[in-house]
């Protein structure tokens, strides 16, 4: 018996017909010696590992869908963590390219990083989600950061608001750069040239175990209560949270000083989430559909290495819309802060 035929009957391929006894003694044999396939050897005779490189910036966010969509396809998914850290960023993509792993997917990745500029200008097969298109040789999902900035901050301005805080992270992201350059370009439209105290941002986290983002955004809300009391005619009347997590930390915190929201102060928030629909004031939000953009870009990603596509062809450039989520937090500006 031959090891092409030990080989196709162990691999449960079907291009060549055997006699059921054939097929029975190799399946016993191999029970006998609890034969398990060596896996480094396959590597090397096909040249692909069949696992997937995911790089994220943090632990937190939703995974289940991306590692079944890999999964239902046969492929392992290799999991780097950036943590917004250019030196992580540099060395997770040496990491994948170390692996030999098949093809990556890299969600909001940080700007300029010449390991990943390297990366794509090499045709290796790999998807970028981001906010912005500064990856022109490679297939990019982008979702509308800034746009959703500015619609929370247009809803917000039909309810008579012009006085807006935002409560943001403030780091090298290109997330963080491009809420609060948003943000302060919308207030200048509105006539303030200095909003320095009216940016609230959120403590740093290594690592989400040190403390969750309800943490950091409570905090930050305790910050603004303890700076602005509720009669000050010259505070902010409304708050542009970047997430609803953000926002559900920030109305906790509200709420346990005898706030009124919406009535004494609005929030809203840039990125919904299901969470946010389900508080006991569902958060007035903007859906950007974050988990849709990175599953469709793994999607494509994988659909790209079974077809083999030709990785020389015109990248792919994909841009979501996003939509208001009308609920509970969002009301009237006070008569009292109205301007004369």
């Amino acid at each position: 018996m031959s090891l092409s035929t030990v080989s196709e009957i162990l691999n449960n391929k079907t291009k060549n017909t055997y006699r059921k006894s054939t097929k029975e003694r190799v399946l016993r044999i191999a029970a006998e010696l609890n034969y398990q396939p060596n896996f480094a050897a396959q590597t090397l005779r096909t040249q692909k590992t069949l696992s997937i490189g995911l790089i994220v910036p943090m632990l937190y966010m939703e995974l289940d869908e991306l590692e079944e969509a890999c999964s239902s396809r046969g492929y392992i998914v290799n999991l780097l963590v950036t943590h917004n850290n250019a030196d992580r960023q540099k060395n997770c993509i040496t990491e994948i390219k170390r692996r030999n792993l098949d093809g990556a997917l890299i969600i909001w990745p940080l700007k300029n990083c010449p390991a990943l500029i390297e990366l794509t200008q090499n045709s290796y097969p790999c998807v970028i989600c981001d906010v912005v298109n500064n990856y022109a040789n490679s297939d990019t999902f982008l979702t509308d950061l800034d746009g959703s900035i500015v619609m929370a901050m247009d809803y917000l301005k039909e309810f008579g608001h012009s006085r807006i805080a935002l409560f943001s992270n403030e780091t090298i992201s290109e997330h963080s750069r491009i809420r609060k350059k948003t943000w302060k370009r919308e207030l200048l439209k509105l006539g303030y040239t200095s909003s320095n105290n009216w940016f609230f941002p959120l403590e740093s986290m290594t690592y989400p175990t040190e403390a969750s983002i309800y943490d950091t955004s409570y905090r930050a809300a305790k910050h603004f209560l303890n700076t602005y009391s509720k009669n000050d005619a010259e505070r902010p009347t409304a708050i542009l949270a970047i997430t609803d997590r953000v926002a559900i930390g920030i109305i906790r915190a509200f709420l346990e000083e005898e706030w009124s929201i919406p009535n004494d102060i609005s929030v809203i928030s840039a990125e919904a989430i299901d969470e946010g629909r389900f508080q006991h004031l569902s958060i007035t939000s903007v859906k950007v559909h974050n988990e849709e953009c990175h599953l469709n870009a793994m999607q494509y990603l994988i659909r790209k290495l079974e077809h083999k596509t030709d990785l020389a062809n015109t990248p792919t450039k994909h841009t979501y819309g996003i939509e208001l989520i009308k609920g509970q937090t969002v009301a009237p500006i006070a008569p009292f802060h109205l301007k004369s």
